[in-house]
């Protein structure tokens, strides 16, 4: 049995984008997740494909805007023929007001550029789920139901920077020195842990290593702190490049002027009208210097 048969990913779907490169390889990767493509550079051959037969098309799946048009004018002309046609965005122009559009819209997933074949994958599997069976409401955000369902499955970038930056840190913590995780959150001092029988376990740390886990509103200072404490405690090594690549980055990120602060998608419900202020996640309880 072949591993696309094992996960269920054998569904019909209409890619788009309008960068040909890019088409081709997303085209690629989703026939190797065992999917039946159909490809198109514009809505206008993507209405073509999509009129021979509208119901045999299970999932969309498009960059945002084209010369002809956007993918939520299409999405709202291809539900009229197909109401159950599930759609994901994959995107290289990602920001907050097309990502609520999208949810609004009953999007199952937004994804930005550069996609992994992981992450496709999850994509895909999600849109699998609700093809099998989810109420409509979890579906199609038209309800408030819907909409706060679909708003947890978004995050900003830098919260998929955070997790990163974790899961670099504690792999060449385990590189360098030999041991796992819940030594890192002992030694470090930084995280709450567990002693079970012969080991350490780090519960809280462990929700920081992955983005289905990771909180709404992170600690996201204890997580610069670590990477800090394993670049001081580690021997130098090409390992570090990346951890302090991720560093500066959200160094410089969170230390912006408030007005600046990285946003996330508010809680309990979207704003109707794009112009409605969205308040900012909450901050560190103390502030952290930046190291030279």
């Amino acid at each position: 049995m072949k591993k696309s048969e094992k996960v269920g990913l054998n569904l019909k779907a209409l890619l788009l984008d309008h960068d040909l490169e890019m088409l081709n390889t997303l085209t690629q990767k989703l026939i190797g997740l065992g999917m039946d493509i159909e490809s198109s550079d514009s809505l206008h051959r993507a209405r073509m494909l999509f009129k021979q037969d509208p119901m045999k098309i299970q999932v969309l799946i498009t960059e945002i805007n084209f010369q002809d048009g956007d993918a939520f004018t299409l999405i709202k002309w291809m539900r009229k023929k197909n109401p159950n046609l599930i759609a994901l965005i994959v995107t290289g122009e990602a920001d907050l007001p097309s990502a609520i559009t999208a949810i609004k819209l009953g999007f199952a997933d937004y994804l930005e550029k550069p996609v992994s074949m992981k992450e496709m994958q999850n994509a895909i599997l999600k849109c699998r789920k609700m093809i099998e069976g989810l109420p409509a409401a979890d579906v199609h955000t038209d309800t408030r139901a819907g909409r706060n369902a679909a708003i947890k499955t978004w995050r900003p970038q830098w919260h998929h920077d955070l997790v990163q930056l974790m899961n670099e840190s504690v792999k060449y913590w385990q590189y360098s020195t030999g041991s796992n995780r819940g030594e890192l959150a002992k030694n470090s001092g930084l995280w709450a842990i567990q002693v079970e029988r012969n080991s350490i376990r780090a519960r809280t740390m462990d929700r920081y290593t992955e983005i289905e886990t990771l909180p709404q509103h992170p600690h996201w200072d204890k997580v610069l702190e670590t990477a800090r404490y394993v670049l001081r405690h580690c021997p130098p090594s090409s390992q570090r490049f990346e951890i302090e690549v991720l560093l500066y980055r959200l160094q410089r990120l969170m230390n912006t002027d408030e007005s600046e602060f990285p946003l996330t998608p508010p809680g309990p419900s979207i704003p109707d009208e794009p112009g409605e202020v969205i308040a900012p996640v909450s901050g560190p309880s103390h502030n952290i210097p930046v190291e030279p």
